[in-house]
């Protein structure tokens, strides 16, 4: 095995001093020197050479010499700068792979170009600053797979000020590994990082003051413990993420959507959602989640977000929130969850939650809000609460609970003697004294063994409509059916005998934690087929909206599924809005044209897949230029859903003419106005394979960019995704 102890500064000089000196060599003269380009396998680099550059084009110079260099597996050579450079042109990483640029400490400016553009191979570097100035740009990008590696002590920067930044810091289009050490990104104009089907490993990692957002990672598996701070936004789409220290603050919020999630001493501080934004959301992810501490968030809308997800969650800490939590459609052990000094604890609908110790304490509302959810509580303290449990619905087990200071129930009446709290009395006609029916007479009823009459030895079964004052009988119908979950019962009455909502207690001091909602769960009529009808006269307004002269504003949100039959057809969509002005509400929905004619039944769902729901919908969609006007297009195919407050649209078009089409695609979405710049945009050229990424705009558009700036062509099919919160 042959070892050179030097470097040549050129591989073609004739000069010995410029030829690799063999020393034990195999050959008979051990002091014979070699062409560099005639080097074969069985030579060994000694590796500890460096080669400083002082500007630009040495640095260039250095890589063109090292293009031929036939390096063996593990050997670096270390390209270290002398003092600041300024790029005048793109350096393309194509040359070997094992060489390591060290910035030194000093800048190296890029500005209105892409700084390192690499595929298939690798860049080693540290220790300065990479500078950009240009709106689009990458500090470092590859269409390809690309290992990109910063494994220093050396502080490592990627933009400094708000004038220096690039467009995206790392945009890795199509995999590659990320191995970033003591790394700052920061005010980047679209992404700190952008990356697809890539593993990165990240430790003490910054991504800062980036305009957008701070990254969009899509596919990726991700380790370590990075710091993500003072952007707008980051979204982690299919991702598998194992983390200890994983730090989120003074961020807008995050997305984690059909991730699975190992993090352990997680820290969310200093969010603020605005709008019908929440700080964190966990849509359709797998969880274990160990020592999550979210604290200082504001949002008017929830603080965190489950959604479709299942999993585990351990020492949850919620501390100081507007509204704790929303959970939709998802399975969850809760261990150990502290929920304190909010305005609202959780708001669950269609789940099953265990609740295994904890405390959910000083909520000013309800503590858990429960609608046709499953809840085992066991170990666990609820105190100091407006009301512990808001349910509905619902089926509550209560093991070892310690409360105070709480109505437990909202269902609950407060003494046995008033009817203010609208539960199920007796009234002897003849004397006027209320009295409460007893258990076995209430039971008897609801599970079809006896008939409750509307006159029992001489009593009536009323309700007592608290706004009005007056008390309204509930007829033996309305009352079977409603045990039996054939129409729905609400806890406030209004008018109608049918809406009202029959609860009870039992004739001692000690109210039993037994009402309606958990027979009608018992009896198995709950859920049914995950449709759930609305009484009531539905009138069209639109192609898209759809009014009917009661309050629902309260029961329909952005995201639920709905169905509705004129005559025997049926058709289905999303909410967008449910708005009441007296006297009506107004649904504006999207999927399904509404028809003039006369609607016959409507139905409504909360659940993740309700029997015969579509899902995937088709629109119309318009596909233009930012710049100039495409002159000929045509829509092969558009479609869309919603899960929850998430959007999809999966849209494949042909240009036929660009005319003086330029810069960007646009292309509008069906979900109407958003309120902010979302990200979450790709798509696919099919003509060479291009990548294209984007961003939805605020408003009704999604705008897509060429990976490397290019105007759209002609003649070819795009394929264009996205997938962000409505």
């Amino acid at each position: 095995m042959a070892q050179f102890i030097t470097r040549p500064k050129k591989t073609t000089a004739l000069v010995a001093a410029d030829k690799l000196h063999i020393i034990d060599s195999e050959d008979a003269n051990k002091d014979k020197y070699i062409d560099f380009e005639n080097i074969n396998a069985s030579i060994h680099i000694v590796t500890d050479t460096t080669y400083e550059f002082a500007t630009f084009a040495e640095f260039q110079a250095l890589i063109e010499d090292l293009k031929i260099t036939l390096i063996e597996k593990g050997v670096i050579i270390t390209l270290k700068a002398t003092a600041n450079i300024t790029a005048t042109s793109s350096i393309y990483w194509n040359f070997d792979k094992r060489v390591r640029i060290d910035l030194n400490g000093y800048n190296y400016t890029a500005s209105g170009i892409n700084a390192f553009v690499g595929e298939s191979n690798q860049l080693y570097i540290y220790g300065g600053y990479i500078l950009g100035g240009g709106l689009t740009y990458n500090a470092i990008y590859s269409a390809g797979s690309f290992d990109v590696i910063t494994d220093s002590t050396d502080p490592f920067f990627i933009g400094k000020t708000s004038s220096d930044g690039f467009g995206t810091g790392i945009n890795i289009a199509n995999g590659g590994y990320l191995f970033l050490r003591n790394v700052t990104i920061k005010n980047c104009k679209d992404n700190a990082i952008s990356a697809f089907l890539c593993d990165i490993d990240w430790e003490g990692i910054t991504l800062t003051a980036c305009t957008l957002i701070a990254g969009f990672l899509f596919n990726c598996n991700i380790q370590g413990k990075p710091t993500i701070t003072s952007s707008p936004s980051i979204g982690f789409y299919g991702c598998r993420i194992m983390s200890t220290g994983f730090v989120l603050t003074t961020l807008t919020d995050a997305v984690f959507e059909n991730c699975e999630l190992r993090l352990v001493g997680a820290t969310v501080t200093g969010l603020t959602a605005s709008g019908d934004n929440s700080c964190v959301k966990f849509l359709g992810c797998e969880l274990d989640i160990v020592d999550m501490i979210v604290t200082g968030c504001t949002a008017s809308n929830f603080t965190l977000i489950f959604l479709s997800c299942f999993g585990v969650m351990q020492r949850l800490e919620v501390d100081g929130a507007l509204n704790a939590g929303r959970i939709r459609a998802s399975t969850l052990d809760l261990a150990t969850c502290n929920i304190h000094d909010c305005d609202y604890g959780f708001d669950v609908w269609a789940s099953t939650i265990d609740v295994r110790g904890g405390t959910v304490d000083t909520i000013t509302n309800y503590g858990w809000k429960l609608r046709s959810v499953k809840m085992n509580f066991s170990n666990s303290t609820i105190q100091d609460c407006g009301t512990a449990f808001d349910e509905q619905d619902s089926e509550i087990t209560l093991d070892s609970v310690t409360e105070s200071g709480n109505t437990l129930f909202r269902t609950q009446p407060t003494s046995q003697t008033t009817m203010t709290d609208k539960q199920l009395v007796i009234r002897d006609t003849a004397t006027g004294v209320n009295q409460f029916i007893s258990d076995s007479e209430f039971l008897d009823a609801a599970f079809g063994n006896a008939t409750l009459t509307t006159s029992i030895d001489g009593r009536q079964v009323i309700m007592r409509n608290t706004d009005g004052g007056a008390a309204n009988r509930i007829t033996v119908a309305n009352f079977v059916q409603g045990a039996l979950g054939e129409v729905v019962l609400i806890t406030d009455p209004i008018v109608v005998n049918d809406d009202k909502m029959i609860i009870y207690s039992e004739s001692e001091a000690a109210f039993r934690q037994e009402y309606i909602s958990t027979i009608v769960k018992d009896v198995g009529l709950m859920y049914k087929d995950g449709w759930t009808q609305i009484s009531g006269t539905f009138t069209y307004g639109s192609a898209t909206t759809i009014t009917t002269a009661q309050n629902l504003s309260g029961v329909l949100s952005k995201g639920m599924k709905l169905r509705w039959y004129h005559g025997s057809t049926e058709y289905q969509a999303y909410v967008i809005s449910a708005v009441y002005s007296s006297p009506n509400t107004t649904i504006t929905l999207v999927g399904e044209a509404v028809q003039s004619s006369a609607i016959a039944s409507f139905y409504y769902s909360v659940g993740a897949d309700p029997y015969g729901f579509k899902h995937w919908f088709d629109y119309t969609p318009i596909l233009a230029s930012t710049t100039g006007t495409i002159t000929t297009y045509s829509i092969t195919s558009a479609k869309f859903c919603m899960r929850g407050l998430t959007g999809s649209v999966d849209v494949v078009g042909v240009i036929s003419d660009k005319g003086t089409g330029s810069v960007l695609l646009s292309l509008t979405q069906p979900f109407g106005t958003i309120s902010s710049t979302r990200t979450g945009a790709v798509g696919w050229r099919e003509s060479d394979g291009a990548q294209m990424y984007g961003k939805v705009n605020a408003g009704t558009t999604i705008n897509y960019r060429l990976y490397n700036n290019a105007d759209p062509i002609a003649n070819t099919t795009y394929y264009l995704s996205a997938e962000f919160r409505i």
